[in-house]
């Protein structure tokens, strides 16, 4: 193989490591970029709520386990702060959180709720933290009557659990009180 020439007339100097015959041409090749940094773990930043006191609030509740999900699943779900099954927690209802829920649709169920729902779950769920506020999410206890007549895996829309299901959340979240 011949040996690669560089040129001293251009003032752009070429990496040019190696050349090959092609067909009576003489084709360069560069030589190979230098590895990629290594990849820093993300960190999840939760949005901050809207200052009107709720301004459409939406309920998400976890329904399915650990098992299985893909990493940025998981990420979205750290954000939501919905770490294990049966939790719920209220968020404000914008275009930002709409779309966490949308990738986290698999896993949740969320609908917006009323006020009265809202003040349920601070009465009988709500627990206080030291300095007296209260913690952003509610455990609660798996639903009477159950999720639904397909369970878990199926999609609100379909009979099952899953998604978005409206003002339906409300009626949810009394039989997990």
């Amino acid at each position: 193989m011949p040996e690669a020439k560089t040129s001293t007339k251009s003032t752009v100097k070429s990496t040019v490591t190696a050349s090959r015959t092609q067909g009576g041409a003489t084709v360069a090749r560069s030589a190979p970029k230098a590895a990629a940094k290594p990849s820093v773990p993300r960190t999840v930043v939760a949005p901050q709520a809207p200052s009107a006191e709720n301004a459409g609030l939406i309920a998400a509740v976890r329904v399915r386990g650990e098992e299985g999900i893909k990493t940025e699943i998981r990420l979205a779900l750290q954000c939501l702060r919905l770490q294990r099954s049966n939790v719920c927690v209220l968020i404000p209802d914008t275009k930002l959180w709409r779309g966490q829920l949308r990738k986290c649709k698999d896993y949740i169920t969320y609908g917006l709720i009323t006020n009265e729902t809202k003040q349920l779950l601070e009465e009988k769920r709500g627990v206080k933290k030291a300095d007296g506020t209260l913690k952003p999410f509610y455990r609660l206890n798996p639903p009477r009557h159950g999720f639904g007549r397909k369970g878990v895996k199926k999609a609100f829309t379909e009979g099952g659990a899953l998604g978005e299901r409206g003002a339906k959340m409300d009626d949810l979240i009394r039989r997990m009180v």
